[in-house]
């Protein structure tokens, strides 16, 4: 099971690290073995454009920084042959 997040795009406070604990939390992850350094990368990562997805199973091992990747809200398809 993935757990995916997006930036605050309207800039409303809406996505703090307290926000981020209780979203973890509501996938069933205990958020308190989540350090505050990483739940803060975590939430820096996320860009305009992109959400960070990460495995539950990464998180509860230590490792959502590295078992997490960025990727774009709107998928990129890939350019034809004749786009070339």
């Amino acid at each position: 099971m993935f757990f995916t997040f997006t930036r605050d795009i309207y800039d409303r406070g809406t996505y703090t690290p307290m926000d981020l604990r209780a979203e973890l939390e509501s996938s069933q992850v205990d958020a308190s073995r989540v350090d505050q350094r990483t739940i803060e990368a975590m939430l820096s990562k996320v860009k305009r454009g992109s959400e960070f997805v990460v495995d539950l199973s990464s998180i509860e091992q230590g490792r959502a920084l590295e078992g997490g990747q960025l990727r774009p809200l709107i998928p990129v398809r890939p350019k034809s042959r004749s786009q070339k």
